[in-house]
């Protein structure tokens, strides 16, 4: 597991706190365009306002192999504003550290219900959308395919199908789109029980070269163990 060593600046009399971490990391997320503007940039590190922009690094941070270790500094928010920049994507640069992504389990049909159904499609777009964002900028958009849904069809399509197993798995495809470009697609899948498979859409992405998607439809793949 991969050691990340942050700092969190307080300023007490202020009551305003920012978490250091390095701008390759953050760059390696893919949230670049998520962070707040009230964030501040030096030339190595970013300074990330707390609590909702720190958060949001570490919920990214917990997606991947790694241990955030914060150590404490006192601070002064005069001093931070006066000697730092105010953040921008831009003043990220262009040094990218990438890091493993975790393996994520596929629940089995017994623990499978609506509310699980629409996480598993969100968190699929959000590490898609993070990931396209860093390796495959070019890409038009990322869609929960779930997000205006209650998951209960879904559930009754996998749940009620005749399967001699209760593994539920993830399969993608690579398409061209209805007018131009190729769509990625992912599906929340079950075997029947004589052949063939129950597929239930969860997310689509969008590219303007079937070799992106492609590595997309990959990537996807190795995210997921059943």
């Amino acid at each position: 597991m991969k050691t990340i060593n942050a700092v969190r600046h307080h300023d007490a009399d202020a009551g305003q706190a920012w978490l250091e971490v390095p701008k390759p990391i953050v760059k390696g997320l893919g949230i670049d365009n998520a962070i707040s503007r009230k964030c501040l940039v030096d030339a190595t590190s970013v300074y990330l306002t707390e609590p909702v922009a720190s958060r949001l690094v570490q919920l990214a941070l917990e997606d991947k192999q790694v241990e955030v270790v914060i150590s404490e500094q006192p601070a002064s928010q005069e001093v931070m504003v006066q000697e730092l920049s105010g953040y921008t994507p831009a003043r990220l640069g262009d040094q990218v550290t990438l890091l493993e992504d975790r393996l994520i389990d596929l629940p089995r049909v017994n623990d499978l219900g609506g509310e699980e159904i629409l996480e598993i499609a969100s968190q699929l777009q959000d590490r898609a959308q993070r990931y396209c964002n860093v390796m495959l900028p070019e890409h038009e958009w990322v869609s929960d395919l779930l997000q205006f849904k209650d998951g209960l069809n879904e559930v009754v399509a996998l749940c009620q199908c005749p399967a001699h197993t209760s593994t539920v798995g993830m399969m993608t495809e690579v398409r061209h789109g209805n007018s131009e470009g190729y769509v990625c697609t992912a599906y929340l899948t079950r075997a029947l029980s004589k052949a063939g498979m129950v597929a239930v859409p969860l997310m689509n992405a969008k590219f303007w070269s079937w070799e992106q998607a492609d590595q997309l439809s990959r990537k996807i793949q190795e995210w997921y163990c059943w």
